[in-house]
């Protein structure tokens, strides 16, 4: 019994190892012929809000704050946690980019448009951080990332309930002050195998963004369609390539 055990644990890895294997293979095949048809961040664009509304915004925010909101929903509705959020993000002084993985109605982009968000939608390539790398391409073709001072990557996967919530729009603010003593705020790190900052919720300074290693990093990441690869090759590759460099607030 106890060999029949251990042999349906061995098995069961092997098993789940082995389908990892194969979604990994498959994502790879599948970007290579994205890469074939010409695949790029101007291409993966399906809708752009006017660039100029953008860097309207910013001009009119004192603090220079930019989020780029990675969601992934229904296209005829937006999740309430989703407006909850983008109403948070309000409050602490951000303005918006809202980066939808797949196509949207009209009635949701004029909503989200409605409520202040810079709207992209793009085809899903790349999930989350194909999502933000494609952002970042976009700020940097606009020139935007020069004038600003803070550019926090999130995406749903947070459920935002109170979007006035005082306690921690405060620590957020107080620690957005704190220029002088830190480069980074990450909402969670992880210590599985080694520390990584977890993506759902990291705020770079512009020491940060600026930086040649962070740009770097974006320029040279493979967006594929695989939890796994985000994981591997982008939270915790950041983290070493360049995050490990900066000093942090959790």
């Amino acid at each position: 019994m106890y060999l029949y055990k251990e042999f349906s644990i061995i098995l069961s890895k092997f098993y789940k190892r082995y389908l990892r294997f194969e979604f990994y293979i498959e994502s790879i095949i599948n970007y290579l012929l994205l890469k074939l048809s010409g695949s790029n961040y101007k291409n993966r664009i399906i809708y752009q809000t006017d660039k100029k509304l953008l860097q309207k915004k910013i001009n009119n925010n004192n603090k220079k704050r930019l989020a780029l909101f990675v969601a992934f929903h229904d296209s005829r509705n937006i999740p309430k946690s989703n407006i909850e959020y983008i109403n948070f993000l309000n409050n602490c002084n951000f303005d918006i980019v809202y980066i939808h993985n797949g196509i949207l109605s009209k009635k949701v982009i004029n909503n989200l448009t409605d409520i202040g968000c810079y709207l992209i939608c793009r085809k899903n390539v790349g999930q989350d951080f194909g999502g933000w790398k494609d952002a970042f391409a976009v700020l940097k073709d606009f020139k935007i990332n020069n004038i600003l001072k803070w550019i926090l990557i999130c995406n749903d996967s947070n459920f935002c309930i109170n979007s006035s919530e005082s306690s921690f729009i405060n620590i957020l603010q107080e620690s957005l002050e704190e220029t002088n003593k830190y480069d980074f705020l990450s909402l969670n790190c992880n210590f599985e195998s080694y520390l990584h900052y977890q993506s759902y919720f990291l705020c770079f300074s512009e020491n940060v963004f600026n930086s040649k290693k962070f740009k770097r990093f974006w320029d040279n990441y493979i967006p594929l369609n695989n939890r796994y690869h985000s994981i591997e090759k982008g939270e915790k590759k950041l983290t070493q390539t360049v995050l490990n460099k900066f000093k942090p607030k959790v």
